[in-house]
């Protein structure tokens, strides 16, 4: 299922409540830009974590003036704002709640 739209989020609600997959994206706070959207993340080390390593770590090796710089950053930037919970603690890697 595909959510485009804040309308579409009932149904992605009756798909996926009470079913755990491991890591899936959790509903957009009130205060964020995609409020109302399942676009976050509430583990430290979701899709959007590592979305964000990968896009820092591709700003290192491009030059800041040059437009591909700029895309990465505004993604890196994307992506750090998605995850709802603090970077700082360790991520849990294991499996709990896979079913």
């Amino acid at each position: 299922m595909t959510v485009r739209s804040s309308a579409d989020v009932e149904g992605y609600k009756k798909i996926f409540s009470g079913r755990l997959c491991g890591h899936t994206h959790v509903i957009c706070p009130d205060s964020h830009e995609m409020h109302g959207l399942p676009a976050c993340d509430n583990e430290s080390w979701g899709a959007y974590t590592v979305a964000a390593v990968y896009l820092h770590a591709m700003k290192r090796v491009e030059d800041e003036h040059e437009i591909n710089w700029q895309i990465v950053n505004s993604m890196a930037i994307d992506a750090d704002s998605r995850v709802l919970v603090s970077r700082t603690d360790q991520p849990d890697m294991t499996s709990q709640g896979v079913r």
